[in-house]
C-alpha cells in the first residue's frame, strides 16, 4: 500500500502542476487510488479521465477499469477486502 500512496501523491502533484488536462494522469491516479484500497476515489478519478478524452480506445480502457472496480476487484484484478 505504501508505494501506491506515494503514487497517489505524485499524481496529485502532477495534476496540480498543470497536467490535469491529460486524461492519462487521471487514469493513473484512479489506478493508484484503487490499488491503495480507495475504490471510491479511484472511480471518481476515472470519471475525470473519461471526460477528458473522446478517443474510443481510451474510453474503452477507462470503462474496463471502472467496471472491474465496480465489480469488487481492485485495478490489478484482485478482490478488494
Amino acid at each position: 500500500e505504501g508505494r501506491w500512496a506515494e503514487s497517489v501523491t505524485a499524481r496529485l502533484l502532477t495534476i496540480e502542476a498543470g497536467e490535469g488536462h491529460h486524461w492519462q494522469q487521471w487514469l493513473w491516479l484512479g489506478q493508484a487510488y484503487a490499488n491503495s484500497g480507495d475504490t471510491v476515489r479511484g472511480l471518481v478519478a476515472l470519471d475525470s479521465a473519461r471526460i477528458r478524452t473522446e478517443n474510443p480506445e481510451s474510453v474503452r480502457q477507462i470503462d474496463s477499469i471502472s467496471g472491474t472496480l465496480k465489480s469488487g476487484e481492485n485495478a490489478t484484478g484482485s478482490q478488494n477486502p
